[in-house]
Formats: C-alpha cells, sequence, structure tokens
C-alpha cells in the first residue's frame, strides 16, 4: 500500500484511539507511526537504483514481530495512550500491507525474511502476477512518484561517487584560448 492508502488507514486508527483516550498527541503518533514507517523502503531503494540489486526485499521495520511484542507489552505491563497509539498504527500498517503486496504468508515475518536471506523470491512470489492483475494501473500513484523520485537521487549519487557526470547536467562549456 502506498502513502496515500497508509495516511488513510493510519488517521482512522488515531481518531479512534483519540475518541478511546482524549490524547490528540496519541492521534498525531498513530498518524506517524502508520505513514513513516515506510522510511525503511528506502534501503530498498538504494540497493535497487544505486547498487542495481532487484533480489532483496528488507523492509526491516515491516514485522509482525514488532506488533506482537507491543501488544504483548500492552497486555501486561502498561498502556499509555501515545504507546498504544503506536503499536495499533504498526499493526494496522503490516496488516494492509499483507493484504496489498502480495508477500508469501509469512512474508512480513522479519524473522522468516532473515531465515530467507530477505530473497524476494522466497517472500513475494506472486508479487508480479498480483500487480498485473490490479484493475488500477497505479501510473500516477504517490508510491510511484516516491520510488521514482528515490531512484533519480540514487542514481546520480552513485554517478557522483564513481565520479561520472550525471546524465542530465549540461557539460561544462569549453573555452578556447
Amino acid at each position: 500500500m502506498g502513502p496515500i492508502g497508509h495516511t488513510v488507514i493510519s488517521s482512522a486508527v488515531g481518531g479512534g484511539v483519540w475518541v478511546a483516550t482524549g490524547s490528540i498527541a496519541a492521534a498525531a503518533v498513530a498518524v506517524g507511526v502508520g505513514v513513516l514507517m515506510d522510511v525503511d523502503h528506502l534501503l530498498d531503494y538504494y540497493q535497487r537504483f544505486a547498487k542495481g540489486k532487484h533480489d532483496k526485499i528488507y523492509v526491516l521495520f515491516h514485522g509482525w514481530e514488532y506488533s506482537l511484542a507491543g501488544l504483548g507489552v500492552l497486555a501486561l505491563f502498561f498502556q499509555p495512550p501515545i504507546f498504544i497509539a503506536a503499536v495499533l498504527a504498526h499493526l494496522a500498517h503490516v496488516i494492509t500491507d499483507q493484504w496489498h503486496n502480495g508477500f508469501s504468508r509469512f512474508g512480513y515475518s522479519i524473522t522468516f525474511r532473515a531465515i530467507k536471506g530477505f530473497n524476494v523470491a522466497a517472500i513475494a512470489p506472486d508479487r508480479n502476477r498480483l500487480a498485473r492483475g490490479r484493475k488500477h494501473s497505479g501510473r500516477y500513484s504517490a508510491e510511484r512518484l516516491i520510488e521514482s523520485a528515490c531512484r533519480r537521487v540514487f542514481q546520480r549519487w552513485s554517478k557522483i561517487q564513481t565520479n561520472e557526470k550525471p546524465s542530465d547536467e549540461p557539460a561544462a562549456p569549453k573555452i578556447d584560448d
């Protein structure tokens, strides 16, 4: 799921936490956690676009284990509204991604992904088939715009690291003496 979908879902979680606890700060935390945990995709974009490696998926913040540990802490120890919001937003994010992204049954388990060496073929075997079968093209989705921007940034950065001129920068004019 993309950033817009996660914002909608996280806002609903935040609204529910706000109604239940009266904490506007907890509502903000729910939206923040539910949307910003996708920052872990930057590592995958770097691997894909700067290093040209397409065979791994890391998404290190996406793991059922984190939500389960949070629910355990909530059940056994304490329930501050901000922590409730963070746990529920994380859980909602992982549930919607599991449903939407075509990973295998255990694909959103960080333990499973580590055991499988973060190999995309083992983690998301149906991902390409599911993407082709979607009713909408996603041509203008926020997720594709972010991915495209990351691709350009990482490709430019990679060229700078190897002392190549980025292709969209004009060459320095030659001065004839």
